[in-house]
């Protein structure tokens, strides 16, 4: 589930993710050395909690592509009316419905 949750993360916010991961199991883990098992616990649960929010956020904001709602410069150097960009995303999102459209028969 969570590699399915860090599909839209870009490669080094994944790494970054998983050192993060890492860390905060081992953490845990010398949490429950020193302090008691209870208390190792509760950081494994409470970190890996954060960890997960952050891939969440992370993901969410890597699906929304900010380009494409912004006005692009033409080639003359003016920028897009808003017409323009309205069409380019609709192409776009008709685009990406036939992309996933089921091959036909």
């Amino acid at each position: 589930m969570l590699e399915r949750l860090m599909a839209g993360v870009s490669p080094g916010a994944r790494r970054a993710l998983t050192i993060a991961l890492i860390v905060v199991a081992w953490g845990g883990f010398l949490a429950g050395v020193v302090a008691g098992l209870v208390e190792g616990l509760l950081v494994v649960v409470i970190g890996f909690a954060l960890v997960w929010f952050v891939t969440s956020m992370l993901s969410s904001k890597a699906a929304v592509t900010v380009e494409a709602t912004e006005p692009a410069i033409t080639p003359d150097g003016t920028l897009e009316s808003p017409v323009d960009v309205e069409a380019r995303v609709r192409q776009r999102l008709e685009q990406m419905k036939k992309d996933q459209e089921p091959p036909a028969d």
